[in-house]
């Protein structure tokens, strides 16, 4: 018997009642839930794209934990359902860059979405989990958009990569308070990484991530 869906959308947020939805009616007769189900596929509503200007870390850290709440097999179903719905959903990718780590020696390897614009005069072997820097557990973006001549990789043919060539995390991802967001910021900014000092839009830009 199917869960009521009304209840769990008062209680969950937009993105994390569709993922759970995706597992939570594995019982209904339909295989893959159509889009006017239950109020289809709506985590990318509240998961902000990285080219927005309104990324925010926590909301990233929360989804990540919610999915790790799920169990591997769950999330990656839930996370392919997202894929595939929107295809070239940056969300996901940051979500697999995450939740996935690499497997023991291998390598695991960036996602071909363009060319960075680092912070700091950094670059690639700076971020290996580029386009994010988990600190504490908060996922900062250190990229300022990307570079593209031709089509970026689709985040399900990512997430098959992930799913394939990766380890599931044992990194326990959790909702930080606004003083543990902060610390983590301040933890950042200080890394050894940078290049050079931040310019003020640089440190605008990563203390907009945080609440």
């Amino acid at each position: 018997m199917c869960i009521d869906c009304g209840i769990m959308r008062k209680k969950l947020p937009a993105f994390i009642f569709a993922l759970v939805s995706v597992t939570a009616l594995s019982g209904c007769r339909a295989a893959v839930l159509p889009a006017s189900e239950c109020g289809g596929l709506r985590e990318l509503a509240s998961l902000p794209d990285l080219n927005s200007g309104h990324y925010k870390a926590s909301v990233y850290s929360t989804a990540a934990a919610r999915l790790q709440e799920m169990g591997r097999e769950s999330a990656c179903q839930a996370l392919s359902q997202a894929a595939q719905t929107h295809r070239n959903n940056q969300q996901v990718i940051v979500l697999c860059r995450m939740l996935f780590t690499k497997r023991g020696n291998s390598e695991f390897r960036r996602p071909m979405i363009g060319g960075a614009c680092f912070l700091g005069d950094t670059d690639y072997p700076d971020w290996p989990l580029e386009p994010i820097e988990l600190v504490d557990g908060l996922p900062f973006l250190i990229t300022q958009g990307y570079i593209l001549f031709g089509w970026p990789e689709p985040a399900d043919a990512y997430l098959l990569y992930c799913m394939a060539n990766c380890d599931w995390t044992t990194t326990h991802f959790r909702e930080l308070t606004a003083t543990e967001e902060r610390n983590a910021l301040a933890k950042l900014l200080a890394s050894n990484k940078w290049k050079r000092p931040l310019t003020f839009h640089e440190w605008v830009f990563l203390w907009g991530q945080i609440k």
